[in-house]
């Protein structure tokens, strides 16, 4: 089972959205704080990471940028109020994944998982060939 971590403080928020994970078959696992999520990072690597974009110990970017030194590779998307075209200027060199809706919908979830899909697939394609 996959698992997706999700870091923030605001779980009735993200409720529905995260439901969508669950139901999906991801394991979900929930951080408060920026910290708590690097250190179980480095225990478990989640499939992916979804931030809210401003923590209690820190943003997004800034858990980001310390995710991308523990692991590369690692998929992030953000929950942000941020229109697209500032998101896509904050978020440029990071390689976030998805940019969700400040109060996402079952509908993003669904388009989360199905972005996760498409790379998964690449990944496994890349392998093959090598």
């Amino acid at each position: 089972m996959h698992q997706v971590l999700i870091v923030s403080s605001d779980v009735q928020r993200l409720t529905d959205f995260v439901e969508v994970f669950s139901s999906s078959g991801f394991d979900v696992v929930w951080e408060e704080l920026g910290e708590d999520a690097l250190q179980r990072v480095q225990q478990v690597r989640p499939l992916l990471v979804i931030l809210d974009e401003y923590l209690e110990d820190m943003t997004a970017w800034e858990a980001i940028q310390r995710l991308l030194s523990i692991d590369a590779t690692m998929n992030t998307a953000v929950v942000s109020r941020l229109d697209p075209e500032k998101f896509h200027s904050v978020s440029e060199g990071l390689g976030v994944m998805a940019h969700i809706p400040f109060c996402p919908t079952k509908l993003s979830a669904m388009e989360v998982i199905e972005a996760l899909n498409r790379i998964s697939q690449l990944d496994l394609s890349n392998s093959v060939r090598e």
